[in-house]
């Protein structure tokens, strides 16, 4: 139970702490069928242009504002997730780079639309109309 100071505690820390304290065997799963069970677990630029596409893309998105990803993409996220040098330079992706890129702002679990705000809430709450009934949960 060593306490690790505040300035010396940087991100690379909390990641691996993270990590060896939730097993995603999922993610772990999902990575191995994209690579093919290769002996080295890496995953190339063309099988992440596939994952994104195939995955992660919504079908039903317009083409023309959300286009599909290309190289250029693919090569961008190796580039910013990826914590090895060697696999950045060979264009591949460890599955530590891939669980970053999955839990990282690129990657959003609600879509971006639903953070903009559509009503005007800034009045008392008094001002509102709520619907609620009361001891429904005693019927």
């Amino acid at each position: 139970t060593d306490a690790v100071p505040i300035q010396k505690f940087q991100f690379e820390d909390f990641f691996n702490f993270y990590k060896s304290l939730t097993q995603r065997t999922e993610v772990e799963k999902i990575f191995d069928e994209i690579t093919g069970n290769a002996k080295r677990r890496v995953m190339t630029v063309p099988q992440l242009v596939d994952f994104l596409n195939k995955s992660q893309r919504d079908p039903r998105l317009n083409e023309i504002l959300f286009p599909y990803a290309d190289v250029e993409r693919a090569t961008h996220i190796i580039n910013q997730y990826e914590p090895n040098k060697l696999n950045v330079s060979k264009g591949q992706l460890s599955s530590d780079g891939f669980l970053r890129y999955l839990l990282s702002e690129d990657n959003p679990i609600v879509a971006m639309s639903k953070y903009e705000l559509s009503d005007d809430m800034d009045q008392p709450l008094a001002h509102y109309f709520i619907n609620s009934s009361h001891n429904t949960y005693l019927t």
